[in-house]
């Protein structure tokens, strides 16, 4: 009777000690996602206001030099997502996190130098747009796989379609209003819509 009692007690321990482990993984999954989407939300709207603003400006005046503008991207978006960062900053530390910390340092650096090339080789501002769209597309759908979120895994397809669209206009010749309102819409669809969801769904849990 007293072997009995002891196996049961220790399925019981075992059962207890899976349970308590189980938990802790969600309530650090849960913590680290809290305000996870912020970096979305900051550079998503900071690109729309900015895409809406050129837009207006290059089709009232008809002079493509407002597309200068586009260069308040990161004059903005750098300082704004720093403070952003230290005022939400995440109070556990994960692999998961930590990784997708520097995939976006990468996606940072590759844009910057990007930026840095179009500027040295004179090269009009709007032909960098497509470009940017792939690489944040890019980044955001490997962040949606490393965190396990199929809607930031796949939303952004619709920014790189529209790059893609992009560049053959402009290859084309048929540089319009319609190539700026479309880099407003992929940042709306890829960057804005899943910060906001990741943002909902773990302040929810929180």
């Amino acid at each position: 009777m007293e072997n009995e009692n002891l196996k049961q007690e220790k399925v019981m321990s075992g059962l207890e000690s899976l349970e308590v482990i189980t938990s802790m993984i969600q309530k650090t999954k849960e913590a680290s996602g809290v305000h996870s989407g912020d970096g979305f939300i900051v550079w998503g709207w900071t690109t729309v206001a900015i895409a809406i603003a050129t837009s207006v400006a290059c089709f009232v005046t008809r002079d493509a030099h407002w597309n200068l503008l586009w260069w308040l991207v990161p004059v903005i978006g750098f300082p704004l997502s720093y403070w952003v960062s230290r005022r939400h900053k995440p109070t556990i530390t994960t692999y998961t996190g930590d990784t997708v910390n520097k995939l976006w340092c990468v996606t940072g650096i590759a844009l910057g130098l990007l930026g840095i090339l179009f500027w040295l080789l004179k090269m009009p501002a709007i032909y960098i747009m497509p470009l940017v769209l792939i690489l944040t597309s890019i980044g955001t759908s490997t962040t949606g796989l490393i965190i396990r979120e199929p809607l930031v895994t796949w939303l952004p397809l619709v920014g790189f379609c529209i790059a893609i669209w992009m560049l053959s206009l402009f290859f084309a010749g048929n540089y319009s209003f319609w190539s700026l309102a479309g880099m407003g819409v992929a940042m709306l669809v890829m960057m804005v819509i899943p910060g906001h969801y990741l943002n909902h769904k773990y302040n929810v849990k929180k």
